[in-house]
């Protein structure tokens, strides 16, 4: 997120995250940004650490003062199991079936 002179980024390790607060003039240019299809980049941070930044609202963040790309990420493809998609087509089918029994209960009892 792009504030003035600023970015906000969020750097993950696997099961924790931290915003940084870099300046746009020493970002360098990532190629891939962490998500659902894509590992991102792997950067290297060196900067100020906050428990409770006084700047930004008392959030933990870190205020980098130099950072780079130590190695690229990359797409990642995902397969769909043959067993899961037998188990949705399966429930979707039990799902429907259960609509329309609701909906002749329905027309039967809702007209006496």
């Amino acid at each position: 997120m792009t504030r003035g002179a600023h970015l906000w980024i969020n750097v993950s390790d696997g099961s924790n995250a931290i915003g940084i607060w870099v300046r746009q003039s020493i970002m360098p240019a990532a190629r891939h940004f962490g998500a659902y299809s894509a590992r991102g980049d792997t950067v290297l941070v060196r900067g100020l650490f906050h428990k409770s930044c006084p700047e930004h609202g008392g959030d933990m963040d870190i205020h980098a003062e130099a950072i780079s790309i130590v190695a690229q990420g990359e797409s990642k493809r995902h397969q769909v199991k043959a067993a899961s998609l037998a188990w949705a087509l399966g429930l979707c089918t039990l799902a429907f079936l259960a609509l329309l029994s609701w909906r002749r209960r329905e027309r039967f009892v809702g007209g006496t």
